[in-house]
């Protein structure tokens, strides 16, 4: 198709003038008599000339473009990437100014979750203003968010700007899948690296995921494990915080300082269950030089049952006071004595068993 496009469009005004100085002069000029073909044609030379020099002021230019491009920029901007916002927005406006003509630019911006903040070929928007979550980094989500997007008979391309540290999988199987999916698709996937590393005195903590019972019985002692990333070694204080089910704050419960070093650490606090009822719990990390709070928090739910309730049979009076020691005051125990082989209430092993 053909692309023509003006430098100083307001230029072509000046046409307009001419031509009428044109027009108006030569009616007056001539009489009616002498107004034969070679006048005819000197007029229309005239006029064409004074279009064209129109036309030369005004910076006309033409293009030919054959098919249509679309572009899609999938802009990280995550935790990690606060920092570089102005650089990603930088290379957005480049990417636009480098396209040809004929193209269509969008930006979907990521973090958790994505957000489209500019539609193709429509006016671009900063990455700062998308709204995205940006508590983790989920490429495989933006990659899956540009399928069907493209016009069929368009260029299709995907540019995407990210330090490549993708927290919400352990691997990138669900990256390549994506990325393979938009390649049979006819769509071309390029990347710009962030380098988005620490610097040596920062360091980047979260608490990954805790292992937990998440329902137990009243007097029984239980804990949670937490387990703590760090990107290098670090001084970090652990806290706990217990909430009862109805009520609406926190109260601290536990406290505690560990060295965490590089890669994965755990710590082991005790959990509440004197009591029965359901509690939440909330676990909060604050590290040494730690660059971001992103992630430093992690929420979960206990249940705490009433003592559980036994039934328990015995032979004897003594093997049952002795049965009872074994649970103690943890439990309400029934127990009965089967004194005679007769009974129909089973109370051996391999009775019970079969």
């Amino acid at each position: 198709m053909k692309n023509i496009s003006l430098d100083n469009p307001l230029l072509l005004l000046v046409g307009v003038p001419i031509i009428i100085i044109l027009v108006v002069s030569y009616f007056i000029s001539v009489s009616k008599d002498n107004k034969h073909f070679g006048w005819k044609l000197s007029l229309a030379l005239h006029i064409g000339i004074a279009v064209l020099l129109s036309f030369a002021l005004a910076g006309v230019t033409s293009r030919t473009v054959l098919t249509r491009t679309d572009v899609y920029v999938l802009a990280d901007v995550s935790y990690s990437s606060e920092r570089n916002l102005d650089e990603i927005d930088g290379y957005v406006q480049k990417i636009k100014e480098s396209l040809p003509d004929n193209s269509r630019l969008g930006v979907i911006c990521f973090g958790k979750n994505y957000v489209v903040t500019t539609q193709l070929g429509r006016e671009l928007k900063s990455v700062k203003d998308s709204g995205v979550d940006t508590s983790s980094t989920n490429i495989a989500v933006a990659l899956e968010a540009v399928e069907g997007r493209f016009s069929e008979d368009s260029l299709k391309r995907v540019i995407l700007i990210t330090d490549g540290n993708d927290t919400s999988s352990k691997d990138n199987s669900g990256i390549a899948s994506a990325v393979a999916r938009l390649t049979e698709q006819g769509v071309r996937v390029d990347a710009i690296f962030l380098d988005n590393t620490l610097k040596e005195n920062e360091t980047e903590l979260q608490l990954s995921s805790c292992d937990f019972n998440p329902s137990t019985y009243m007097g029984h002692s239980d804990t949670v494990r937490l387990l703590i990333e760090a990107s290098g070694s670090s001084n970090v204080i652990v806290e706990l915080y217990r909430r009862p089910d109805g009520s609406l704050e926190y109260e601290k419960i536990e406290s505690t300082a560990i060295k965490a070093e590089a890669g994965l650490n755990s710590v082991t606090l005790p959990l509440y269950t004197d009591e029965e009822g359901i509690y939440s719990y909330k676990a909060v990390i604050v590290g040494e030089r730690d660059i971001s709070d992103k992630n430093n928090e992690l929420i979960f739910t206990q249940s705490v049952a009433g003592q559980p309730r036994i039934l328990l049979i015995a032979g004897s009076q003594a093997e049952l006071n002795a049965a009872s020691l074994i649970y103690g005051d943890r439990a309400e125990i029934d127990g009965y004595t089967v004194t005679h082989r007769g009974s129909d209430v089973p109370f051996r092993l391999e009775e019970l068993a079969s």
